[in-house]
C-alpha cells in the first residue's frame, strides 16, 4: 500500500487517524474521546496489545476498564487530549454511557 507523507511522517492510507469504522466495539469510544486509529494504536500499546486492530477483535470498552480502571484512565489521559484533563471517575462515567 502507498504511504503518504503528512509533517514528515510517514502514514499508511488505510491506517490514518480516523475513527473507527461503525461496525467496531471501539466507534463510539472513539467518538466520545475524539481519537482516531493512531491514537487508538497509541492506547492499545500503553494497554498491552500489539495494536488497535489486536484490541478491537479482543475485547470491548467496557470490559477493559473493569480489568483496570487505573491503567485504562492513564492509557486514556495519554491518547486523547479531550480526556487530558478528565478525572477517573468523570472517565468511568463516560466509559458506562457507551
Amino acid at each position: 500500500m502507498k504511504k503518504i507523507k503528512y509533517w514528515d511522517i510517514n502514514i499508511d492510507k488505510r491506517r490514518g487517524n480516523l475513527p473507527p469504522e461503525e461496525a467496531s466495539n471501539w466507534s463510539r469510544f472513539a467518538k466520545k474521546f475524539d481519537i482516531g486509529i493512531l491514537d487508538l494504536d497509541a492506547f492499545s500499546d500503553i494497554m498491552g496489545y500489539h495494536d488497535f486492530y489486536n484490541l478491537d477483535m479482543s475485547i470491548s470498552p467496557k470490559s477493559l476498564y473493569t480489568r483496570n480502571p487505573e491503567r485504562f484512565s492513564k492509557a486514556i489521559r495519554k491518547s486523547s487530549l479531550k480526556a487530558k484533563k478528565l478525572s477517573n471517575k468523570q472517565i468511568q462515567q463516560r466509559i458506562r454511557n457507551l
